[in-house]
């Protein structure tokens, strides 16, 4: 049923697409067709029909998002705009969703707006192409083999522990509560009455009346609220665990760079100094070792070879942290976390 549901939705964008602007519906110039394609270890058989992967004039790898979605498990929508013609990716039980924009080099994913180095495009066959690096970004780790002309794609959801941001809207600070101290409400899925989370007499200090949330994130099951002071020359969010033990006390859990990814082990959190203006070469090729839960204390920093500021973390089931860059490629940090 969901197949035949997205091939409804697809016929409907293709038939879409005869009424778009000569410019919006001009494709990118293929400079090579000699692409090969593997999603979650898969050999995908492509044709230029159905979307193939392919390097534009620029050296630019672009990918058929149709394909690659629907391969991996999203769902994928088409919709006209009065701004521009719009096509949207969700996955609810990753908690992950990204709306891109015909003829446009940015897109928003998770309520974040994001660029590219080159522009969703429409090809002569009327398949959406997007660059293989904006994928790194949402829900793929990606690696390009120039030896064998071969994009690997694997979804990040399969990785154990990875950190996956969820809708923010779904949250809402409370901070000047008349009663019982600030609190974060959350919508509940499916019209459900919405639960409310209180701080303990301590971290309400901490809540002022700019504060905002600022990031939603999930691992391994378990939800993270990022909450900014909001002091101008505050660049860190305060991160607290929501409770899946019927409680309703939110947990202090640590700091993290506002622009950094975490991942957590029993005891440490890991985050990185993120990638704010002002960020030195030295700070770009840190990670930070933080205790979970203490207030104030700081753990170590371990120096890296490469930058690792913009990449995502993750610690795989042999315990081992990595470091995800945009590019898809990965670093090992720690042979044990």
């Amino acid at each position: 049923m969901k197949k035949v549901i997205l091939s409804v939705l697809f016929s409907l964008l293709a038939a879409a697409l005869f009424w778009l602007p000569a410019d919006v519906y001009a494709a990118d110039r293929p400079a090579s067709w000699d692409v090969n394609l593997v999603i979650n270890d898969q050999r995908i058989e492509t044709s230029q029909d159905a979307g193939a992967p392919y390097i534009n004039e620029q050296g630019r790898t672009m990918v058929p998002i149709r394909l690659v979605s629907e391969t991996l498990g999203f769902d994928v929508y088409f919709s006209e705009a009065p701004e521009g013609n719009e096509v949207y990716l969700n996955n609810k039980e990753w908690g992950v969703n990204a709306r891109f924009f015909f003829n446009k080099n940015y897109y928003d994913a998770n309520g974040r707006r994001h660029t590219m180095d080159s522009k969703m495009v429409i090809s002569d066959k009327d398949r959406a192409y997007i660059p293989l690096r904006a994928l790194a970004s949402i829900y793929a780790d990606v690696i390009w083999d120039g030896q064998t002309r071969t994009v690997y794609v694997k979804g990040r959801a399969l990785e154990q522990g990875l950190n996956l941001p969820v809708n923010l809207d779904s949250y809402h600070l409370l901070a000047d509560r008349a009663e019982g101290g600030p609190a974060v409400k959350v919508d509940m899925p499916d019209g459900a009455q919405a639960r409310y989370f209180v701080f303990s007499a301590e971290d309400g200090k901490f809540i002022g009346g700019k504060s905002r949330i600022e990031a939603v994130k999930q691992i391994a099951g378990k939800v993270y609220i990022g909450i900014w002071s909001g002091a101008m020359l505050d660049f860190s969010l305060t991160y607290y665990e929501v409770p899946t033990d019927g409680s309703d006390m939110l947990a202090y859990l640590g700091l993290v760079s506002k622009t950094s990814d975490f991942v957590l082990s029993d005891r440490f959190i890991y985050s990185s100094s993120g990638s704010f203006e002002g960020n030195t070469g030295s700070d770009r090729k840190l990670i930070y070792k933080d205790p979970i839960g203490q207030r104030g204390a700081r753990g170590e920093k371990i120096s890296t070879e490469v930058e690792v500021n913009n990449s995502r973390l993750l610690i795989n089931e042999a315990g081992q942290l990595w470091a995800y860059a945009p590019d898809g490629s990965k670093t090992k940090i720690l042979d044990q976390a």
